[in-house]
């Protein structure tokens, strides 16, 4: 019998680490994706224009945003966590001295870096595609600048809400995972929330940052806690 005591923290620590290294593709991923909707927002810009009563068009304005971007990081967001919970990554999560309590705290670490990278990542690709049609295009009216505190504002909120799909991603890979009859209610059943959630101001139409924070954390805390209720039931290697 080992004398040395093994912590909660120490391996987590580890496990994060591994999962680091070895998921470091997902953020290549992230950098096409975000390429790949800069080319389609690039391509579909929103436009408005005025004329005068006779016909003859006096102005047209194209409005480009970075929201196809966010868009597409937010879809990584929720397919990314389906790889931490193949059955080849739990076999190599056991190599270590734990339990499925650690190694859903290593996910969850991993999940929150990861939100925070594809935030601070949205935040940079919606400012270079518009960068690139100040430099080739001309006329070109550029909104004022941010100030620092709007920029944190964004990148927070941005973070939330990569935090918040890449969570609910990573319960629902969970639970696909348990009976092949989830792999069809799961779907069935996100698809209906987000429908709701988009006709609803309890996420996507809060305009307090402050409520969102509360909200989010709620729910994923509530995710956490549940995932790790359940998985005390499963046994330890």
């Amino acid at each position: 019998m080992s004398l040395t005591e093994v912590s909660t923290y120490d391996v987590v620590k580890k496990q994060f680490m591994l999962k680091f290294k070895a998921f470091s593709k997902v953020f290549t991923a992230l950098i096409i994706a975000q390429i790949i909707a800069m080319l389609f927002s690039a391509g579909s810009s929103s436009s408005s224009g005025g004329s005068f009563g006779s016909g003859h068009q006096l102005f047209q304005f194209y409005y480009v945003t970075g929201d196809i971007v966010f868009t597409f990081t937010l879809i990584w967001a929720v397919a990314i966590p389906y790889g931490l919970v193949k059955r080849e990554q739990r076999t190599i999560d056991f190599t270590f001295v734990s339990n499925r309590i650690t190694n859903h705290l290593s996910n969850f670490v991993f999940l929150t870096v990861m939100s925070l990278v594809g935030a601070l990542m949205a935040f940079g690709s919606s400012l270079l595609l518009r960068t690139l049609q100040y430099l080739f295009h001309t006329n070109v009216y550029v909104q004022s600048s941010l100030t620092f505190v709007e920029v944190l504002t964004i990148i927070s909120v941005m973070f939330l809400y990569i935090l918040l799909l890449a969570i609910i991603g990573y319960t629902m890979a969970l639970l696909m995972n348990l009976h092949a009859v989830m792999k069809v209610v799961v779907p069935v059943t996100v698809l209906g929330f987000a429908i709701f959630t988009a006709v609803s101001p309890i996420y996507f139409l809060e305009s307090s940052l402050f409520l969102l924070f509360v909200k989010v954390l709620f729910t994923v805390l509530a995710l956490l806690g549940a995932i790790l209720m359940f998985s005390d039931r499963w046994e330890v290697r």
